[in-house]
């Protein structure tokens, strides 16, 4: 290695926390993307120690309170308020040595007069500044917007926010009242769908289906609505996985299994090759099947349909590369072709059958959803309680009406000027435009 690439390699080296800084520069909008423990929460509280700093212009620094810092956990949030509060409070107390050294790692060069002055008295002003810093999760931060503005998001002033033991205790409730009322009128919609959705799931998976029904309430509603109920959404959901009105997978199998459908004589004399000439391990538990299915009247058949179909296909459902073995082959050339044909055919009723039943689930679980749901709403109601999902949609219905957002924004003691949100990848879409809407005016 010559001199010179040794001087370069050194040069690209030269700061460490360079990347850190640029990041954490209050003129950028910037995402940082690194692995835990890289320093992500640090970058965030440089980034709110220089936006309270002075401006390297000269101009005064960001009001503690025109900043809000959304973290994804409670323990985030009181993280990163504990380490803004202890670099500050050091500030105060520094002797002038170590704070130009502090200012200068975090500034990235010498700190000037009015910064040295400012970053003592730093403390003192977040101490005083009413609620101190904005550092929350999102929905805290709903919270105290919609306690702020109850009437104006049609709320009770007195509301009551859930927490999540306190929401999935109410939310059980709800479901097992629901489940209770449909074992009662098991021969109803609510009871066709319990009885449907419970024999296709687990105990545990029942569980993580109804947690989805509530973690999606919202989008779950707009659905409802933009589609015009559940039977509209049935119908909208069978046209589009190509079903006709009434069909189900009864009625697929029954015609899947009609005398004409398929190549009787030639699935006979196939059967008779595979039992004389086949193999012990494929061809005769095949032509078994397939010869207890043809001599099965048509409207028995569908009992019979499992067997028959596995005599065709593999467990991945498509069509079994060992049928017919050479011998068959040899002894009946046609065989390939007929037992070809029917594979086809025995595919295509399947791929039709499971459209018919993700039809038929996909209702069941909205007419359950829906019941638990509306059951939920109910018992929140009663309490004048939200969850953490209400306490998103209320302050997103809020911020999106024109006619209230701007006065909203103004009274939040006037505006935000620099939002900052922490583990921003798993922040949701409602989440997202909540933020969308605070920074509208940016």
């Amino acid at each position: 290695m010559t001199s010179g690439a040794l001087l370069k390699q050194k040069q690209s080296f030269t700061d460490p926390n360079d990347a850190q800084r640029r990041a954490a520069d209050p003129a950028c909008s910037v995402w940082v993307g690194a692995s835990a423990g890289s320093g992500k929460t640090k970058v965030l509280t440089d980034r709110v120690l220089r936006l309270l700093l002075p401006r390297e212009d000269g101009s005064p620094g960001t009001q503690s309170h025109r900043i809000l810092c959304l973290t994804f956990t409670k323990s985030a949030a009181g993280e990163m308020r504990l380490r803004l509060s202890a670099r500050l409070s050091e500030w105060s107390v520094m002797d002038e040595i170590k704070l130009n050294e502090n200012l200068s790692a975090l500034l990235g060069r010498p700190p000037k007069g009015d910064e040295i002055h400012a970053a003592r008295g730093l403390f003192a002003a977040v101490i005083d500044a009413p609620g101190g810093l904005n550092i929350m999760t999102i929905h805290a931060f709903c919270q105290s917007v919609l306690g702020r503005f109850p009437l104006e998001a049609g709320l009770p002033p007195h509301f009551e926010a859930l927490d999540e033991s306190a929401a999935a205790l109410l939310f059980n409730r709800a479901r097992n009242d629901v489940m209770a009322q449909a074992r009662r009128a098991h021969g109803s919609d609510l009871g066709r769908a319990l009885h449907a959705l419970a024999a296709v799931t687990a105990e545990d998976g029942f569980e993580k289906l109804m947690q989805d029904v509530a973690g999606e309430s919202r989008t779950f509603r707009e659905l409802l609505n933009q589609h015009g109920g559940l039977d509209k959404i049935d119908t909208l959901t069978r046209t589009t996985l190509g079903l006709t009105p009434g069909e189900d997978e009864d009625t697929v199998l029954l015609a899947a299994c009609r005398d004409g459908m398929y190549d009787e004589r030639g699935l006979r004399e196939s059967v008779r090759v595979l039992s004389e000439c086949g193999t012990d391990a494929t061809d005769r538990p095949a032509a078994d099947a397939i010869q207890k299915w043809l001599d099965t009247a048509a409207e028995q058949r569908v009992l019979l349909w499992a067997a028959y179909r596995d005599a065709f296909l593999t467990q991945q459902g498509t069509a079994r590369k060992n049928l017919p073995t050479k011998k068959p082959q040899a002894a009946f050339p046609d065989i390939v072709n007929i037992l070809a044909a029917e594979s086809d055919r025995v595919i295509k009723a399947e791929e039709r059958r499971k459209c018919a039943r993700c039809a038929a689930l996909t209702h069941h679980l909205l007419v359950l959803g829906d019941a638990i749901l509306n059951s939920y709403e109910k018992l929140k109601a009663s309490r004048a309680a939200l969850d953490f999902n209400d306490l998103i949609n209320k302050t997103l219905t809020l911020l999106e009406r024109r006619d209230m957002a701007s006065w909203v924004m103004f009274k939040l003691d006037g505006g935000l000027d620099h939002i900052l949100v922490d583990e921003a990848q798993d922040t949701n879409p409602e989440q997202w435009r909540i933020i969308a809407a605070l920074c509208d005016d940016f």
